[in-house]
């Protein structure tokens, strides 16, 4: 009796740490988002996949993915066969991808694209088809493309991304000061949507729901210095047009990355990434 309850205060022990970096600092191989442009097609009509995999320390990427369509025939549209047939398979973290013209009744129909990123080395699939890294980290991340021949979703549109009230360019990279340990010297960080960026859609259900607007959500993600939150949404009353997060620099002089994910809630994701030099 006595493994089983060591076993048990050792989970309770991890459960209970508070050394886990935030979900906004990358400091370790993430998949931060899978993009489709556009997320959602009609049958016979090509999406370009992107992987945005990022890896702190630098290491070659590789990236494997496979796309899986439902079993043809299947009661359900979210009965995926990876190993059908119909699944299609490739190496890269970019690529085009045609949907399927899937025969059946479903208005919508699900394909999910599951991929898999491995640092400093290569993919290699078993006789089972499972994945193995022969590098020293490896991640996998799930994204679903929907096939309609109906009104599709688009991905939202960025208007411009601003740093202390100014535009912020993807290049040359801005340069801001060092901040002293304990300091207060925040930068705030807005990314502004689009004039079309939120779209108007039906919610649903027997009577034909209601026209709403998408609630849009921006997740922050940096490598250095200190985000105060991960994420920016819409209210649960009232929509805005732009994300703010403020963000303190390091106090040591370095190249920091930030990523900024702006999900629909409906499929659409649009990623952008900008870099800041610090005391350099």
């Amino acid at each position: 009796m006595r493994a089983p309850l060591a076993f048990a205060a050792a989970v309770a022990c991890l459960a209970c740490r508070s050394d886990f970096p935030p979900s906004w600092k990358v400091t370790e191989l993430r998949v931060l988002a899978v993009t489709l442009d556009p997320p959602e097609v009609a049958p016979g009509v090509t999406t370009h996949v992107r992987v945005v995999a990022v890896d702190p320390q630098g290491r070659p990427l590789t990236t494997r993915w496979v796309a899986c369509p439902p079993t043809p025939g299947t009661t359900t549209p979210n009965n995926f066969r990876c190993d059908s047939a119909l699944a299609v398979r490739g190496e890269s973290d970019a690529f085009d991808l045609m949907a399927p013209m899937f025969p059946g009744a479903f208005p919508v129909i699900p394909v999910a694209i599951r991929v898999g990123v491995c640092a400093g080395g290569a993919i290699t699939l078993d006789a089972d088809g499972a994945a193995h890294c022969s590098g020293s980290d490896y991640r996998e991340a799930t994204r679903t493309l929907r096939i309609s021949a109906r009104e599709r979703n688009a991905n939202p549109t960025v208007e411009r991304v601003l740093l202390d009230g100014a535009l912020w360019p993807e290049d040359p990279p801005p340069t801001v000061p060092t901040c002293p340990a304990n300091g207060t010297c925040q930068h705030p960080i807005r990314v502004e949507l689009g004039a079309g960026a939120r779209e108007m859609y039906s919610s649903g259900g027997a009577d034909g729901g209601v026209t709403i607007p998408e609630r849009i959500t921006t997740h922050f993600y940096t490598t250095g210095g200190t985000l105060e939150g991960a994420a920016r949404g819409d209210p649960t009353e009232e929509v805005t047009s732009d994300m703010q997060l403020k963000w303190t620099a390091p106090a040591t002089a370095a190249t920091v990355d930030f990523w900024f994910v702006v999900d629909d809630g409906r499929g659409g994701v649009t990623e952008l990434t900008r870099r800041l030099m610090v005391g350099l």
